[in-house]
């Protein structure tokens, strides 16, 4: 076990992982202010609830009105 100062984090992100006996796991990487990345196959459950959400669903726009312009 790690204790990392919730302050100090910067990002985290979802990743699969594999063991020396080649199975894949779900895994983290934390990366904090100082610019040091840890690995880690849990996290705190007060942040574990962000990525529990359901990612809202983007709208692409039809070629009707594109979003940019040809000059």
């Amino acid at each position: 076990m790690m204790l990392i100062n919730g302050d100090q984090i910067v990002s985290i992100k979802p990743i699969k992982m594999t063991t020396e006996s080649r199975d894949v796991l779900d895994g983290y990487w934390i990366r904090l202010t100082n610019g040091k990345k840890y690995r880690a196959l849990q996290i705190p459950a007060s942040l574990q609830v962000y990525f529990d959400e359901a990612l809202t669903d983007i709208k692409k726009s039809d070629d009707s009105s594109p979003s940019f312009s040809y000059q």
